[in-house]
């Protein structure tokens, strides 16, 4: 009857359990081949450095300074606030006050050649200044043209770092799902060498049982 109670070794069947420990070996087969996958972004050429990002930062500070530059800089104006200042003779009001003024009906020699004169003078004065703002003006566009060209340089470099700085980012981002992965399969290998745990210790507890069968009808038989 004893020998009965072996049957209780049919239990050891839990090792049969145990051959979900076989199972396991091939998933982690499968797991550990995942996990060769290895982040890419572990080379030197794909490593974010703060050089980096002071380097777009001193781009960015010189593109805003010759913007700030371009707009106050305001050449042109200041020479027409030269050339046609109040102390010019040739003032809006200057202007205003010749072209406005009532010339008497008799008028001696002398007052014609002082009109004349002053006419001259400024129109002379206006032609000068004429001149000189026109040259300021082609002077002004010159310097706002390489203004726009060093700022458009400056646009294209800041968007090739951006585009670089783009692809890091999506690379870190690739790297974290791989990352992600792989503490997935580490987990289910925990759970895998959890369930061989389990296993072995119900082979373990059969075994015993088996064992104690032994003794007992060892024992038995001894009487």
């Amino acid at each position: 009857g004893g020998a009965g109670r072996g049957g209780g070794a049919g239990r050891g069947g839990g090792a049969g359990r145990g051959g979900g420990s076989g199972r396991g070996s091939n998933s982690l087969t499968q797991q550990k081949s995942k996990r060769s996958r290895q982040p890419i972004f572990q080379s030197k050429s794909t490593e974010l450095t703060s050089s980096t990002a002071l380097e777009a930062d001193v781009k960015t500070r010189e593109l805003t300074a010759g913007k700030d530059e371009l707009d106050s800089g305001g050449t042109v104006k200041k020479v027409a606030d030269e050339l046609f200042g109040s102390s010019s003779g040739i003032s809006n009001n200057d202007l205003r006050r010749l072209i406005n003024a009532r010339v008497p009906q008799k008028m001696t020699p002398y007052q014609v050649e002082e009109t004349i004169a002053n006419l001259k003078h400024a129109l002379s004065s206006m032609n000068v200044a004429k001149k000189e703002l026109i040259s300021s003006a082609i002077e002004a566009e010159k310097v706002a043209r390489t203004g726009w060209q060093r700022a458009l340089q400056s646009t294209r470099i800041i968007n090739a770092d951006r585009v670089v700085l783009k692809n890091k980012v999506s690379q870190l981002e690739t790297d974290q799902m791989i990352w992600k992965d792989n503490a997935k399969d580490s987990i289910r290998e925990l759970s895998v060498a959890e369930e061989r745990i389990q296993a072995l210790k119900d082979e373990i507890e059969s075994l015993k049982e088996k064992l104690a069968t032994a003794e007992n009808s060892r024992t038995e038989a001894t009487i």
